[in-house]
């Protein structure tokens, strides 16, 4: 099991717990607000300075389950990466542990075997969350849009109001 804490990484194998820190092994923080596993068994442990995502700095680290390697985002993915860490609106994952991240106006999926690839979407104001892993929805200030997890637009759905949509509860 994998643990964000204020204080570092933590895994616990049921009986004892190993830490990982900035200063011991060189994450990018100690302060883990969100955890991801991608298809390959790297734990990408995110760290932002606004849980909320509006004009957050983000940090990634990733450590590898199996060996506890650790490495910076910008030094595994930087090269290859179509975005820098400043530009991400919003990051989440899929069952198949597919990650996506949102950016001004396109949203990156990122699979270990093939890396990123993306889709052109509406300048959303807030991306909002992925229900059943198979459906990404999204909002501007007068629509909700629906996208299949390779970015293609599904439906939108007209807002009855002018709104900000910040959060999405499925019901």
């Amino acid at each position: 099991m994998w643990i964000g804490t204020e204080y570092g990484l933590n895994r616990f194998d049921g009986k004892y717990f190993d830490v990982w820190t900035k200063a011991k092994d060189g994450l990018s923080s100690n302060e883990i607000d969100f955890l991801f596993e991608d298809q390959e068994g790297w734990i990408w442990a995110i760290s932002t300075t606004d849980r909320f995502f509006s004009k957050s700095e983000t940090d990634i680290s990733l450590i590898h389950a199996v060996s506890g390697e650790v490495q910076l985002f910008q030094d595994k993915l930087g090269a290859h990466a179509p975005f820098t860490l400043s530009e991400i609106l919003h990051f989440f994952s899929a069952p198949d542990q597919s990650l996506f991240f949102w950016t001004k106006d396109v949203l990156w999926k990122y699979e270990s075997a093939t890396g990123f690839s993306s889709q052109p979407c509406p300048d959303l104001v807030e991306p909002l969350s992925t229900l059943d892993g198979e459906t990404i929805w999204g909002a501007t200030e007068n629509h909700i849009i629906q996208f299949d997890r390779n970015g293609h637009v599904l439906e939108q759905f007209p807002a009855q109001f002018n709104n900000k949509y910040k959060w999405l509860i499925p019901h």
